[in-house]
């Protein structure tokens, strides 16, 4: 699946694959409309069935398996920074799994986010002091989820300016003061650094990329 969706995007061919590990794995295909999905279903219903249904012009089926899997992990506190990337990005042409979101699902469906029955809950779950920093008041976004897009920008922008080691302990790297996520960056930089230089790890990867050569034709990108 990673291959093909890396080279150019096959949603047919990755469907295929998934359908197949299904079966594999149950033993016969599910019912996705009627399946009973549990919570660690959550993951594979977030960064595979949805987008891939939705790549595939299944809108209402994906937009169904989107918002469980969201409602999912909505108990938790903090959710709703958590799970913003798959609620919404700006991104016009879904050239990946990773690109389609809750928003695109509405957009193309002719509904509003004001519609989707957890939209209040998201917004409400957002600390008070991410709206303060970002310059979006809480009640015009309530009120208007256009307004998603300069929030959304402006936690990329800071965290872009932020997360120099490129990991993230999530919506605290924006609420702390600038120089104590410095100085929490500097130190896991340090410990990234130091595994990368690893003798066992480099070795490790050697002996991978032995046995399964086919690996070397995916580039792995490590993401926060």
């Amino acid at each position: 699946m990673d291959a093909y969706e890396r080279r150019k995007v096959n949603a047919t061919a990755m469907w295929r694959v998934l359908r197949s590990w299904d079966r594999m794995a149950l033993g016969k295909p599910i019912d996705l409309a009627n399946h009973r999905w549990k919570p660690e279903d959550a993951h594979r219903l977030l960064f595979v069935y949805a987008p891939l249904l939705y790549l595939r012009e299944r809108y209402p089926l994906g937009c169904e398996l989107l918002e469980k899997a969201i409602k999912m992990h909505a108990w938790r506190k903090g959710w709703a920074f958590e799970l913003l990337w798959h609620v919404y990005k700006p991104v016009i042409r879904q050239a990946t799994t990773y690109d389609v979101t809750l928003t695109h699902f509405y957009r193309v469906l002719g509904r509003d986010l004001r519609q989707w029955k957890l939209w209040s809950d998201f917004v409400n779950d957002f600390p008070a002091k991410l709206f303060r920093l970002s310059g979006v008041n809480r009640d015009s976004l309530r009120a208007n989820p256009d307004l998603l897009k300069p929030f959304f920008e402006w936690i990329c922008a800071e965290r872009k300016r932020r997360l120099f080691s490129h990991t993230t302990m999530g919506v605290i790297d924006l609420l702390d003061s600038p120089a104590k996520v410095k100085q929490r960056q500097t130190t896991t930089a340090k410990k990234v650094a130091r595994l990368a230089n690893d003798p066992q790890r480099k070795e490790l990867e050697q002996r991978i990329t032995k046995t399964f050569p086919e690996l070397g034709e995916i580039q792995v990108t490590a993401s926060a």
